[in-house]
């Protein structure tokens, strides 16, 4: 899964990014961990209350790095068992 572009969503009003989106979630006896069923359409700023959330580009370059370094280390935490069972067999 290649991720790309670099938004958020945020308050139109007050442009906190403390907001939330409304969603539904199980239990995946398989994985053992929560999943995601669904997301509604109820959106809220947990400083104004319910709203409809702007998208906006994330364009602050101290931003962008953390987000690929935060992205490296999920990359890399995904193909540690594959390289841990090559391991093994080697």
């Amino acid at each position: 899964m290649t991720i790309q572009g670099y938004k958020n969503y945020r308050c139109p009003h007050c442009q906190s990014e403390r907001c939330e989106n409304d969603a539904n979630a199980g239990w995946d006896v398989v994985t053992q961990q929560s999943v995601l069923l669904s997301e509604f359409d109820a959106q809220w700023c947990n400083d104004c209350g319910e709203v409809t959330l702007e998208e906006y580009e994330i364009t602050d370059e101290q931003e962008i790095a953390r987000i690929d370094r935060a992205r490296a280390v999920l990359a890399i935490e995904a193909a540690a068992p594959l390289l841990l069972a090559a391991a093994d067999v080697a």
